[in-house]
């Protein structure tokens, strides 16, 4: 509670132009929506390894864009979370950001828990499910339930999520 407190009095974020880079640069974008009018965002893995010294800019970069989704693409009781969708393609165990993995988990967890309606990690490493199989303990039963792992760039659930026209290739 006291790190959801801490971060909304540091509202508005602190942005600067290396969060506008990133940004422009792909790291999240917002893809279309779902067959529901959720938002689908998608996630860069590999800008976020390329900015791995600064795990602060990636959080802010990341809380930014769940703000501006929360203000200009849903709507109080109608629509309330995201789908989200990480392209895992540069992703190793070598260069993995762990450390930024932990703080986006930490914030995510604090200040937006229940804004994601399914997690898809695309294009993950072949081995990267038995990795899940050992995290996933570590996580409660519904955030277990919305992730899916898949070594191609789509799979059929998020098929049945979202309109084939939604999704880029």
């Amino acid at each position: 509670m006291k790190a959801r407190v801490v971060y909304r009095q540091g509202l508005p974020l602190q942005v600067s132009s290396k969060t506008f880079e990133l940004l422009n640069n792909g790291l999240l974008y917002l893809q279309g929506r779902d067959r529901n009018y959720r938002p689908i965002l998608t996630v860069n893995i590999k800008f976020m390894i390329e900015n791995r010294d600064d795990p602060g800019l990636i959080v802010a970069t990341y809380c930014l864009t769940l703000e501006y989704l929360k203000h200009y693409s849903m709507k109080p009781g109608i629509i309330e979370n995201v789908v989200l969708i990480m392209n895992m393609a540069a992703f190793s165990f070598q260069n993995a950001p762990i450390y930024i993995a932990k703080h986006l988990i930490n914030s995510i967890g604090a200040n937006y828990k229940g804004h994601a309606r399914a997690v898809f990690m695309v294009n993950a490493p072949t081995a990267f499910p038995m990795v899940w199989n050992s995290i996933k303990y570590f996580l409660d039963e519904n955030q277990v339930r919305k992730v899916k792992i898949v070594s191609a760039n789509t799979c059929p659930s998020l098929l049945e999520l979202a309109a084939p026209n939604q999704l880029e290739e």
